[in-house]
């Protein structure tokens, strides 16, 4: 075992029951750079610098239920029921897009944490509960929430460390060959948490793909390369490599020739022959292979 290398390190930290989520965040975001894995860069920031307001933007993991209390000033604390649950549901749900230091404070709070609501909402509950301006609204949430909120992040990373791993990316210290950041930004996606993080791979290049690439419709994934810059050659040699390969039997598990062109496109990304960012180029021929392949178990 390398004992050098960072991604261990990060497995054992994330793996721990006493860690800085942090510093476990910023050691997170040194692997994430170095590997250029742009959207998960983008992740490890948003959750060490919070998120915005909008809660479509938010994974799921952050979206907690709450109980809502009313206050007035003569009569006290009463709590809130909306008998609509459409519109109950919406109302408490808690967009969490705090920062770790911030969640990470609410921790040291008592048991029931009470959160204000902004003016905008509060009007909207005080006109379907037809109650003055008098009245003022919280939403109560508990520790073991936020404490929900932390183990997930731990967990996330943990989870993508191992899968660095099972790739075979471990690194040397603080640095990692070319093949290892090939390696990342063609097999490693944001996508590949889904079922943690939410919908994250609804992006226009997906829908893109979903309208016109049908399985195995070679030509229709070829017009698609063809507008994002991809040189007739590399898609004459994409042809040659499917016609080779057989079928994978599961998703991103290509044939040998199929994984080779991948893999050389992120390098022509990496060097800047191929115009594009390291990013973009990997969700693309990712979701590119899955739309021609079809649907995979």
């Amino acid at each position: 075992m390398n004992q050098n290398s960072i991604v261990l390190e990060l497995q054992e930290y994330a793996s721990g029951s006493k860690i800085n989520l942090t510093e476990l965040l910023r050691k997170a975001l040194l692997v994430s750079r170095k590997l250029k894995l742009e959207e998960f860069t983008t992740w490890i920031r948003n959750e060490l610098n919070g998120y915005d307001s909008d809660l479509k933007d938010i994974p799921k993991y952050r979206k907690i239920h709450s109980d809502i209390q009313a206050h007035h000033p003569r009569f006290g604390i009463s709590p809130v029921r909306i008998g609509n649950a459409r519109i109950s549901e919406i109302i408490h749900t808690v967009p969490m897009g705090h920062t770790i230091a911030t969640l990470e404070t609410l921790l040291n709070h008592q048991a029931q944490i009470k959160l204000s609501i902004n003016e905008e909402a509060q009007d909207v509950l005080r006109d379907i509960l037809e109650v003055g301006r008098e009245y003022t609204m919280y939403h109560i949430v508990t520790k073991d929430q936020i404490a929900s909120i932390l183990e997930s992040i731990k967990t996330i990373i943990l989870e993508w460390a191992l899968r660095l791993e099972e790739e075979g990316i471990l690194g040397h210290g603080l640095t990692f060959t070319s093949h290892e950041k090939i390696t990342a930004m063609t097999n490693i996606h944001i996508g590949n948490f889904q079922g943690i993080l939410g919908d994250v791979t609804d992006s226009n290049v997906t829908q893109n793909l979903k309208q016109n690439i049908k399985a195995g419709d070679f030509e229709a994934l070829a017009n698609y390369l063809r507008g994002c810059k991809v040189e007739s050659q590399d898609i004459d040699n994409l042809k040659v490599a499917l016609e080779q390969d057989p079928r994978p039997s599961a998703p991103e598990k290509y044939g040998e020739n199929v994984s080779k062109w991948i893999q050389y496109m992120i390098g022509k990304s990496i060097s800047g022959a191929w115009d594009i960012t390291v990013s973009a180029a990997g969700s693309l021929l990712a979701e590119g292979m899955k739309f021609y392949y079809g649907a995979l178990s």
